[in-house]
């Protein structure tokens, strides 16, 4: 996770609720607030519930032909997100950076279950 919060940092910014913190010198600082959610299993996960900041997807073990697709909502007929590809070898971060209003919703699907990270405020 301490990589993902890297890797965030090298773009620049990062976002918190509604305010764009600027860079510190070193780049190994916590977003502060941050939280994560692992998901490790092809399931639907409401990972939380009204306003906040998806910061981005860390796909810790990909398999073939899986992913993740986030809503801004309570399920998947919410606004999507995006659908991220989790089937990287070994791992790899989407840093992402965007608001969402109603809820943050993450569909993961896929014939062997992948390992990821949500990371949010």
């Amino acid at each position: 996770m301490r990589s993902f919060l890297r890797l965030l940092l090298v773009s620049g910014a990062v976002f918190a609720g509604a305010h764009m913190l600027l860079p510190a010198k070193s780049q190994n600082w916590p977003v502060s607030g941050a939280l994560a959610k692992n998901i490790t299993t092809s399931t639907n996960t409401q990972v939380k519930t009204g306003a906040g900041i998806f910061f981005g997807l860390s796909v810790n073990t990909g398999q073939s032909g899986d992913t993740v697709t986030v809503y801004d909502g309570t399920d998947n007929t919410g606004t999507k997100i995006g659908t991220y590809s989790s089937a990287a070898v070994g791992s790899v971060q989407y840093p992402i950076g965007i608001q969402f209003v109603v809820g943050l919703f993450v569909v993961t699907a896929g014939g062997t279950p992948a390992d990821v990270t949500v990371v949010y405020y």
